[in-house]
């Protein structure tokens, strides 16, 4: 079966299920907790077991998002979530800062040749083996560890043209700055984290009764945040090479760099 229909037949089905939440008591909000139950759990789950079963992530998440509109009752997810959600002061600023000033400050890093002349410098210094620059690109993630984005940003420029001269796949680069990204942010949290995930627990439970300790949570919550520690210990492992495991993709794609010198597979679309 083709994806594209594939896809269809999904969305088909979550139209189907609207008359089911508006016209029966399937789903019940409960007054007490103020929750759905279990059922505010489906849509996370949905979109994690399509992720991995269909590797495509940005319809998964689009499902997820149309199964929490169906679960919470409001089927207009554009009217209830997303025009809310631009339209307020806080995303402008996102907008503001994430992506004009740190677009700004990327391209004049690019462009005046401050990228291609640290990677030069730390060429000779630092990264002079396939090894050693793919441990300079995880120093570099844990280094920029102000968050997902920035985090990708500067140290995936910074490191690009390193790890490009010493031959490392940008299936391995990719991986590398991805996994010392938002791990070590929620890990080495000085930056915007504790606020993000404060909003995000405060209200959920009485124990999260003001934003002074839903932010202290996130502290709290380091040394069982198990996800981040085995993140960051596997791309650690990856990039000296001594990682058990890597998967049947990584591996081609470390056995066609060093056989062949391509940084991408066949028939890839980089976006950079």
């Amino acid at each position: 079966m083709k994806k594209p229909f594939y896809w269809i037949l999904i969305f088909l089905g979550l139209i189907a299920l609207f008359p089911l939440r508006q016209y029966t008591d399937v789903v019940q909000f409960n007054e007490v907790s103020k929750d759905f139950g279990a059922w505010a759990l489906l849509p996370s789950l949905v979109a994690l077991i399509l992720c991995f079963a269909t590797k495509e992530v940005i319809p998964s998440l689009f499902v997820g998002i149309f199964l929490g509109g169906i679960v919470s009752g409001k089927f207009n997810i554009v009217q209830e979530y997303l025009i809310p959600s631009i339209g307020s002061a806080k995303y402008g600023e996102i907008l503001l800062v994430y992506l004009w000033c740190l677009g700004g400050l990327i391209g004049i890093w690019t462009r005046t040749g401050g990228a291609q002349h640290f990677a030069t410098w730390a060429g000779r210094r630092i990264a002079r083996s396939r090894r050693s620059a793919k441990f300079f690109a995880f120093l570099m993630g844990v280094l920029f560890h102000q968050g997902g984005t920035i985090s990708t940003i500067l140290a995936g420029s910074t490191v690009k043209p390193i790890c490009d001269a010493k031959k490392v796949s940008h299936e391995e680069l990719s991986y590398i700055i991805d996994s010392t990204a938002s791990p070590v942010a929620t890990l080495l949290p000085f930056n915007v984290w504790p606020i993000y995930i404060g909003s995000l627990v405060l209200g959920t439970s009485p124990i999260f009764a003001d934003a002074a300790i839903s932010k202290s949570y996130l502290f709290k919550a380091i040394p069982v945040n198990f996800y981040c520690w085995v993140a960051i210990l596997f791309t650690f492992l990856l990039s000296w090479e001594k990682l058990p495991y890597y998967g049947k993709r990584m591996q081609l794609a470390m056995q066609r760099v060093k056989a062949t010198n391509k940084l991408d597979r066949d028939g890839s679309n980089p976006l950079v």
